[in-house]
């Protein structure tokens, strides 16, 4: 029988857009009977015994994680398998530059140096990425959606209001909340908007603002929400941590036709070519008006051939199956 390649999951399936995007989808997309799932909880107790876990298939034909093996960082036990497993290390973010705390971002960066030195082959959901990396081993792999994204594309629901929209991660709200001072001003200048935000808790800063409305996030949640808004925006600040972002939000917006404000980024530059939204001069109010008074509403299904084209799964099906499933010569 067939050995399976190992996929190590830090969160529970459907929790994480990055491991959801970068791991799960693409196993069911694959296939999900060529792999075993190793579930790497938190805590010292799952710690060890994930460990174990790790240790007990040193005779799979690969080990793939996505970020960090664990919640961690570091696993001896990983180190020890790459000696008679192929390693895939897939990260989507400058993971080695997370964090306030220099003492921690260097810790981060010794560890991100060991799983690049153990691995076969290195996935960079960017070409920063990849450049930063700059190591033969890398490999350019965007995050990619599934067909969910692409079909029976919805109309926004006639409203009075313009709809802006916004989805994301908790840790991901601060960008929206950086912005809202914008919003602020384009209110008492023209209140014909609503700001709809989709995140997994509630923000204390927009909760009480008139023209916020809070959705709840769900993977069943995600695409309804993105049909209900006119125009999705992504805010971002311009560090390096930034610069590894992948754009997942544009993408969203993109393939269900949306038209897109966002900062400046060379991903987010590289996904708006050709009309399908735009980058922020110089500040976000100017951006704002100038979509809002075109009171742009329809759906440019060319936005999500774009997207479909060249952000696909199926896009990138014969390097997935050479990179998951196949043997890496």
């Amino acid at each position: 029988m067939k050995k399976k390649s190992v996929i190590l999951l830090r969160y529970d399936k459907n929790e994480v857009a990055s491991q959801r995007f970068r791991l799960e989808n693409i196993a069911a997309h694959l296939g999900n009977e060529n792999f075993t799932f190793i579930y790497v909880k938190k805590g010292f107790l799952n710690f060890l015994k994930s460990e174990l876990k790790i240790l007990s298939v040193f005779n799979c034909p690969k080990i793939i994680f996505n970020r960090w093996p664990n919640h961690y960082g570091f696993s001896i036990a990983l180190i020890l398998v790459s000696f008679f497993v192929d390693v895939i290390f897939d990260f989507d973010d400058a993971i080695w530059t997370s964090e306030k705390s220099s003492i921690t971002n260097s810790y981060k960066k010794f560890i991100f140096k060991i799983h690049c030195l153990i691995s076969k082959k290195i996935l960079c959901g960017n070409e920063f990425l990849l450049k930063t990396v700059n190591n033969n081993k890398c490999v350019y792999i965007p995050t990619l959606l599934d067909d969910r994204f692409f079909t029976s594309h919805e109309k926004s629901k006639k409203s009075e209001h313009f709809i802006f929209g916004w989805t994301g991660s908790d840790s991901t709200l601060k960008y929206l909340e950086d912005i809202i001072y914008y919003f602020d001003l384009l209110y008492n200048e023209d209140n014909r908007f609503k700001l709809y935000y989709m995140t997994s808790s509630k923000s204390k800063l927009l909760e009480n603002k008139v023209y916020s409305n809070f959705v709840k996030w769900s993977p069943d949640n995600e695409i309804p929400f993105v049909d209900s808004i006119n125009c999705g925006i992504m805010p971002l600040n311009s560090t390096t941590w930034e610069k590894g972002k992948c754009g997942f939000k544009i993408l969203q917006y993109l393939s269900r036709g949306k038209v897109v404000i966002a900062d400046y980024t060379d991903v987010n530059r590289k996904l708006l070519i050709n009309n399908n939204g735009f980058l922020v001069d110089e500040n976000w109010l100017i951006s704002l008006k100038t979509i809002l008074s075109s009171n742009h509403e329809f759906i440019d299904l060319k936005k999500s051939e774009f997207i479909k084209s060249n952000y696909s799964i199926h896009t990138y099906e014969k390097e997935l199956h050479n990179l998951f499933i196949h043997t890496i010569k």
